[in-house]
């Protein structure tokens, strides 16, 4: 059903192609409440005098709850550029090609409005995991740090940085979004949290600090025309402020969030991974992409203390230096002391110190040039991958703490 209904909007954004074509109303014909999808696409675009796209076999049914919702969210997807009702033997559909989507972007969010209108229980289930989650109790005289995730990510991710925050007494709050639609919607709806915290606690101080894709996020409310002030210092760690090659990869991570959400998350459901967008972020990462021109043309705030944290270590070189201090255990016990071997030891312990000390000029993902902003000064390096900046390895604290501690520590 995912598949048809993709094909359903998709093939009413192909109607937008045609110049010639004007406003038309359309008749579909019902076979007992159900909806033909090749009758939809054999006489719909063919009346409408367009090219023909041809839908998958299969029906929908218009009947009950289901058909309504399935109008409604067609509805409310396609706007004034479709509107359409259900009469007793037909589908009727008014159509305005100009007003229909005209480029993917515009198509992939009416998708996500139509998954989102046609499945509401799922939708709302999923909703639950966005917006801003503030402490139980908020002390208004006391500064709050505001944590934003990265891409295909969410605020558990945080965990350890987390707790390392709150037992050093500061209050913490979670920003989650949906991380693979456009960034420009996730910074509207920080934009919408954080104006909301300034209304009610207009005295209080904020200090956020990101991670990765959580950076553009932050830098589109802060530095945007929305910002409503009273962030003290905007912390970035591994910000790929210019855009990252790793974007195209994207799908992986996806794929991995989704499963870990459908393994551990009750609630979760197929159309999460169209409501939480269709990759436009991924696009957005791209170092050529609009978004990145347009938001690293717009200057750095001038009452917002800025503080940038990059790592120099590729992940292959942790991970292969983990693998060559592994190698010890191959060797057995009762020969640890035999003098070769012990040699060996000692060989295999300093080649895995050699490999981890290496500097590299990107973290994996983010490049050192990548994370550099005009107009900030204070960029601290640290041998750190990307994930290890903000997580740590092992039992090791993250890398980029004592800095972020410091820094909040540090009076305007």
């Amino acid at each position: 059903m995912r598949k048809k209904l993709c094909s359903f909007i998709a093939g009413f954004s192909l109607l937008a192609s045609s110049a010639l074509a004007a406003p038309h109303e359309a008749r579909v014909p019902l076979h007992d409440g159900r909806l033909r999808l090749a009758d939809l696409s054999a006489q719909l675009l063919e009346e409408a005098h367009l090219p023909t796209t041809h839908l998958p076999p299969g029906e929908i049914s218009l009947r009950g709850i289901g058909g309504s919702l399935f109008v409604e969210a067609m509805n409310r997807s396609l706007g004034d550029g479709c509107r359409m009702n259900v009469s007793a033997d037909a589908l009727v559909l008014h159509v305005d090609p100009d007003k229909l989507p005209a480029s993917m972007d515009t198509a992939e969010r009416a998708l996500r409005i139509f998954t989102a209108t046609a499945a509401p229980e799922a939708t709302a289930a999923q909703a639950r995991h966005y917006g801003l989650l503030m402490p139980s109790a908020v002390d208004p005289n006391k500064p709050m740090v505001v944590l934003v995730h990265g891409l295909d990510m969410d605020g558990m991710e945080w965990g350890p940085l987390g707790q390392l925050l709150k037992r050093s007494g500061y209050q913490v709050a979670y920003f989650g979004y949906p991380d693979d639609q456009p960034l420009d919607d996730d910074g509207q709806l920080l934009a919408k949290h954080l104006q909301a915290v300034r209304e009610t606690f207009p005295a209080m101080r904020l200090n956020v600090i990101t991670y990765s894709m959580g950076s553009l996020v932050a830098r589109s409310y802060i530095e945007g025309p929305d910002y409503r002030g009273g962030v003290d210092h905007l912390i970035l760690l591994a910000p790929p402020n210019h855009g990252s090659s790793w974007a195209r990869l994207r799908i992986l991570a996806e794929w991995k969030e989704h499963l870990l959400l459908c393994l551990n998350d009750r609630d979760w459901r197929p159309t999460w991974m169209i409501t939480d967008g269709l990759g436009e972020a991924g696009r957005d990462l791209n170092p050529h992409s609009n978004f990145l021109r347009e938001l690293n043309a717009r200057p750095r705030r001038d009452d917002v203390r800025y503080t940038i944290i990059e790592g120099d270590e590729h992940p292959m070189r942790r991970l292969t230096a983990d693998f060559v201090q592994g190698s010890e255990m191959l060797i057995p016990g009762r020969a640890m002391n035999w003098w070769g071997l012990r040699q060996t030891r000692v060989g295999l312990s300093l080649l895995a110190t050699k490999i981890r000390s290496h500097a590299d000029q990107s973290d994996g993902p983010v490049t050192l040039t990548s994370a550099a902003l005009p107009g900030v000064a204070d960029v601290v390096q640290v041998h750190a991958d990307h994930e290890t900046i903000y997580r740590g390895d092992g039992d090791q604290l993250p890398a980029a703490w004592q800095i972020i501690k410091d820094r909040l520590e540090t009076k305007p």
